[in-house]
């Protein structure tokens, strides 16, 4: 199905043509009328409502033209205003709606022109390309084209035109131009109708020249047509009224001279002379109906009737009219007409001429004759035109037509009229009227026909000259065009060719030949298949045969240029479509190599961005609310909004009521400020759970260092604060009992002595140090599980008596110290202490045993002399130690006196911390003797301590202190060490081995044999030359891990001796499980044995359960020849003590090794 196509200018021409016509047919119509005004409705060819009316329709197709819509809407509003003013005139709405004034205006409007003017006007107030109105104007526009043409079509009919307007000129001019008016708006109400314009200067100036001859021509030949029969109807007017008087004074004169020769006839001849004339009369004067003769009181002598006429006269003599008339007995000569009968237009209109007589007598008397008024006043067609018809009016009232062949109509115009002065009679007016319109309407149809035509040449040169102004724009356009696509083909940065309809190229431009590094000459003829790989050749030739299907297409194709190369090319190929057949095809190539190695590496960059850890937001810098435009996929997973949810949307939707405003302030003061920033924030997600969001924000900026967009990386960090939170916790408090740990303490005593330094704090405070009195040998005995659980258990009980505003923390193992404030009377702190002390004494039920715990407790007031807090603490801790000398399960109030061991112990743990750190240690090297060779098989390693002044600590004294502090593991780890590297120079003197002292905090580390074999692997020193000494406490502490440990220093070699043996109280039976090879006999079993039969006793029992038990026996502390004689009866192997030496550094060990080789 063809489309809808309308020529450019057809529509244009049209407005303008019925622009020029009505605005030339409008102006003429005014200018006649203002130069001579017109008394009727044929002095004028239309009226100044009409005229005005046309000027307005012009006004209005002027303003469509020129796109004056003010112009266009202010006509057609004039138009429908005189269309509404006829209307309410018409009907007389002007008295109804209190507007009587609108009748001095005139309103000549036919009724169907007033409907069809308002619908006109509507329709030219409207905008025919608008898509609202376009519909309107459609409607419109077919009701005035089927309007228009009912008009013309009724001009075929010689009164047709009446129903439209007073004459057929205007009325078929105005079908015309209406029809032309309406055709065009209906074509510009089309959708696919082009743009409306005005033509061009000189189209418009020579079409509206010929518009206005033509318009012209035929008003003056209308105008004149309309004088014309107007001057015809004057003329014949008065004509017929001149012939009438004629007629009236020559039936007075005819009688009267009858009648003077009736009196001055013989008397007896003068019947027969009457009878004679009165027929006569009737013969010859159609229109006398009767003759009679009245005496003097009007009774009649006799009377002579035509035969048709006798009953008539006899009727009109009986009028009372006439008897009226008659009873007045006139002097002179009289005409009547009888008005009542005048006016009876069924009865024969009648006229009486009375003349008076003298009687032979010479009594007066009466001649009345009767005139048949319909012959007397019947105009003759010999002074008046056919199409004219004559009425005859009496006085004021009374009108009828004596032209019995015109039939009258309501349609008739009256032309002309003049005043009938009959001789004796009264006066009549004769009004002249159009009756017959039929050689008016051949007439005004003839110039309808020239009009059309002439309007039909203007718009045809209007379309000509239009055309040929197109046809030489298209001309131009065309050459235009052509230079363009040259330029376009030849000067595009993109490869562009063209192929036949065989698939050859007919054209390449320079960048075409530039990607693939061929001559133009080269490719021009050649096929495509040629240019691409044969794996694409189907594919390519079903998209080339769509293509030249007519349809475009657009796909990624792979090139091969000169060398072999592959270029991966985006393709756009067109039909060429000339004529409606298509002569092949254009293609533009992009080069997308680049943009397909970008692709994939911005595929990679967001498959790398969404598979981090971190989300990744960004937004719009540029946008109120910084909407976001970018959402990796852990964004999505972290917040649960998906891509297209929160993209377009502020970031904001993620904040909820925990939020922190100061935070979000934050964040959008750096918003505001484009700069970076950082920070935690707790954020919502979509199912409304929070999370903690680790945001870091970053402004984006574009070449010009424009800020355009911002990053956001954020990290769920929910675990983290949550860990931090614990860490914090776990930081001030103790993770077994829950209460707060030593940090939480001091930080408390310092603010609680700060306020008590500042004096802001009531009372004074007291702080309690609280150990529990028999928790270790418990927990050793019982378990690490029963030991944390009474821990736990008193944690309980301590804080239901220690509450706010009083503090209450785990210091260390089996310690809490507790902070008592506001103070107002000491004896609340002593009663506190008795209630702790009985509370703690209760009983423990744990695993079904009830344990017994006591406590010791130590009490310190805060006095003006405690500078740091800690002193506070310390000064509690000695007073706990003298509570615990008193017996344990007391409490002791501390006193200044008892600080001065402390503060040695203090100081000396100070000093022995240097001295670790400055390596100022020392090893003293004491041999081992074999009994029976006499030889050094061992040296023992003795750890000694001389401080920078000189002074000698003795181990009695260092080692339980560095024991206590924990400082004799890094210690020991040095005398280990230090005695691995030293045996190495024993080992000229032969193979000695070294003995080393153990603690228990160095033997229960689990990384404890890790570091002995690291320092032997350190020093090079053979697992043979070590020897380790343990005490009998060590080994029985944790026996399995015990044996776990001296099984493996067995099996590397190294040898283990039990130090110190018979002191510790334990049974022998564990000496069957572990893998010791020595047994060193404590100086206390030695220095009496000489003597002492029990020691003897003692002795020589551990000296057979030894060699029983695969053991050798060393004996300590031997210092006399004696003790020496009993051991060897009692079979001890080897000894050790003074007698042979005493502990010495290594250069005189090495001398005395020497000397006793």
């Amino acid at each position: 199905m063809t489309s809808f196509r309308v020529h450019p200018a057809v529509i244009s021409a049209a407005l303008f043509t019925g622009l020029a016509a009505t605005a030339t047919i409008g102006a003429w119509g005014l200018l006649t009328n203002l130069i001579s005004p017109p008394t009727g409705l044929f002095d004028r060819m239309l009226s100044n409502t009409s005229a005005v009316i046309c000027v307005a329709i012009a006004a209005a197709l002027l303003g469509l033209l020129t796109a004056r819509r003010w112009l266009q809407i202010s006509a057609g509003a004039v138009i429908v205003g005189f269309a509404l003013h006829s209307l309410l005139v018409h009907s007389s709405l002007n008295r109804v709606l209190f507007m009587p004034w609108l009748a001095n205006y005139e309103a000549v409007l036919y009724t169907p022109m007033v409907a069809l003017f308002m619908l006109l006007g509507t329709m030219l107030m409207l905008n025919p390309r608008g898509i609202v109105q376009r519909l309107w104007v459609r409607t419109l526009a077919l009701v005035v084209i089927i309007a228009s043409s009912i008009i013309l079509v009724a001009h075929f009919d010689s009164r047709g035109f009446m129903i439209f307007g007073p004459h057929p000129d205007i009325t078929g001019v105005a079908g015309i131009l209406l029809l032309l008016i309406g055709i065009a708006f209906l074509l510009a109400s089309h959708r696919q109708a082009p743009p409306i314009r005005m033509p061009n200067r000189t189209a418009s100036s020579l079409g509206g020249l010929a518009v206005f001859i033509t318009c012209s021509t035929w008003f003056y030949m209308g105008q004149g047509h309309l004088q014309l029969i107007q001057t015809a109807a004057d003329n014949g007017l008065q004509r017929v009224a001149k012939a009438r008087i004629q007629m009236a004074l020559v039936n007075v004169q005819l009688l009267e001279r009858m009648v003077e020769r009736w009196r001055v006839a013989d008397d007896r001849l003068a019947i027969d002379m009457q009878q004679s004339d009165v027929q006569a009369y009737m013969r010859d004067i159609p229109h006398i109906l009767s003759i009679s003769l009245l005496d003097a009181q009007a009774q009649p002598l006799w009377r002579f009737d035509r035969d048709d006429s006798f009953a008539l006269a006899a009727e009109v003599l009986r009028d009372a009219e006439v008897q009226q008339w008659l009873a007045q007995q006139p002097q002179q000569t009289q005409y009547l007409i009888p008005p009542l009968r005048f006016a009876k237009r069924d009865l024969p209109a009648v006229a009486l001429l009375l003349v008076p007589v003298n009687r032979i007598s010479s009594q007066p008397g009466y001649l009345l004759t009767t005139l048949n008024l319909n012959r007397m006043m019947n105009p003759d067609t010999r002074v008046s035109d056919d199409e004219i018809k004559i009425y005859t009016q009496l006085g004021s009232g009374f009108v009828r037509s004596f032209d019995e062949g015109k039939p009258s109509h309501g349609n008739e115009v009256v032309l002309a009229s003049t005043l009938l002065e009959i001789p004796h009679g009264p006066n009549l007016t004769l009004t002249a009227t159009l009756h017959s319109f039929a050689d008016l309407n051949r007439a005004a149809g003839m110039r309808s026909v020239i009009v059309a035509l002439g309007l039909l040449f203007s718009m045809a040169f209007l379309l000509m000259f239009q055309q040929n102004r197109l046809m030489r724009e298209q001309q131009l356009s065309l050459g235009l065009s052509e230079q363009r696509y040259r330029s376009l083909f030849d000067n595009n940065p993109d490869p562009a060719f063209s192929l036949d309809t065989n698939g050859c190229l007919s054209q390449v431009n320079d960048a075409f030949c530039k990607l693939l590094q061929l001559p133009r000459e080269r490719l021009l003829g050649m096929h495509y298949r040629k240019l691409i790989p044969s794996s694409q050749h189907p594919s390519v030739a079903a998209l080339f045969e769509q293509v030249l299907a007519g349809h475009s297409q657009r796909y990624e194709v792979t090139a091969i240029a000169a060398h072999g190369q592959e270029i991966d090319l985006d393709l756009t190929n067109l039909p060429i479509k000339i004529n409606e057949q298509i002569l092949g095809t254009f293609g533009v190539a992009k080069d997308i190599t680049q943009t397909k190695k970008d692709a994939e590496q911005r595929l990679l960059l967001s498959r790398g961005i969404d598979s981090g850890v971190n989300g990744i937001v960004i937004a719009d810098a540029n946008v109120i609310g910084f909407p976001v435009v970018y959402v990796n996929k852990v964004f999505q997973q972290i917040t649960g909004y998906s891509y297209h949810e929160i993209v377009g949307k502020s970031c904001a939707l993620l904040q909820g009521p925990q939020t922190d405003p100061v935070a979000v302030t934050e964040i959008a003061q750096a918003l505001r400020e484009k700069r970076d920033f950082r920070t935690q924030i707790l954020n919502y997600r979509k199912d409304g759970s929070s999370f903690w969001n680790e945001l870091y924000l970053s402004p984006v900026r574009d070449d010009q260092g424009d800020v355009t967009h911002f990053l956001g990386v954020q990290h769920d960090v929910t675990e983290q604060v949550a860990d931090k939170e614990q860490l914090a916790y776990q930081a001030s408090h103790d993770a077994l009992t829950g209460l707060a740990n030593r940090f939480s303490l001091e930080q408390h005593l310092q603010r609680l002595v700060q306020r008590q330094q500042q004096g802001h704090a009531p009372g004074t405070l007291a702080v309690l140090f609280i150990d529990l009195d028999g928790f270790k040998p418990v927990n050793d005995s019982l378990g690490l599980k029963v030991g944390d659980t009474i821990l736990q258990q008193a944690a309980e009980r301590l804080q239901q008596l220690i509450q706010a505003p009083h503090f209450i923390s785990r210091f260390s193992g089996d310690e809490f110290v507790a902070v008592i404030s506001e103070i107002e009377d000491t004896s609340t702190v002593t009663s506190l202490v008795q209630q702790l002390m009985d509370v703690i004494d209760e009983p423990y039920h744990v695993e079904g045993h009830n344990i017994y715990i006591s406590a010791s407790i130590g009490v310190t007031y805060y006095t003006r002399k405690i500078k740091q807090p800690l002193e506070l603490i310390q000064q509690a801790d000695i007073a706990m130690s003298q509570a615990k000398l008193q017996g344990r399960n007391h409490f002791q109030i501390y006193q200044a006196a008892n600080n001065d061991n402390y503060q040695a112990n203090v100081i000396l743990r100070s000093e022995f911390q240097q001295a670790i750190d400055d390596d100022a240690l020392q090893l003293h090297y004491q041999p081992i003797i074999d009994l029976h060779s006499g030889r050094v098989v061992t040296v023992e390693a003795l750890m000694r301590w001389i401080t920078p002044d000189g002074r000698f600590i003795s181990p009695g004294e260092f080692i339980p202190l560095a024991e206590s502090t924990g400082q004799i593991i890094p210690a020991g780890r040095w005398a280990l060490r230090k005695a691995c590297t030293d045996v190495h120079e024993m080992q000229q003197f032969g193979a000695i081995r070294v003995a080393v002292n153990l603690s228990a905090l160095q033997f229960h580390r689990a990384d404890f044999f890790d570091q002995v074999q690291q320092i032997l692997e350190e020093t090079g020193t053979p697992a043979d030359l070590l020897e380790l000494e343990l005490t009998e406490s060590i080994l029985m502490e944790n026996s399995n891990h015990t044996i776990e440990v001296l099984q493996r220093f067995k099996e590397v070699g190294i040898r283990v001796a039990i130090d110190d043996f018979g002191t510790g109280f334990s049974g022998l039976s564990y000496l069957k499980k572990l893998p010791v090879s020595k047994l060193k006999i404590d100086r206390i079993f030695v220095q009496d044995i000489d003597q002492s039969a029990s020691d003897q006793a003692i002795t020589a029992g551990v000296i057979n359960m030894a060699t029983q038990v695969d053991m050798e026996v060393i004996a300590e502390g031997v210092e006399t020849l004696a003790q020496i004689t009993m051991l060897k009866q009692l079979g001890c192997g080897y000894i050790q003590g003074f007698y042979y030496a005493k502990p010495m550094p290594l250069e005189e060990l090495k001398v005395y090794l020497a000397q006793h080789a």
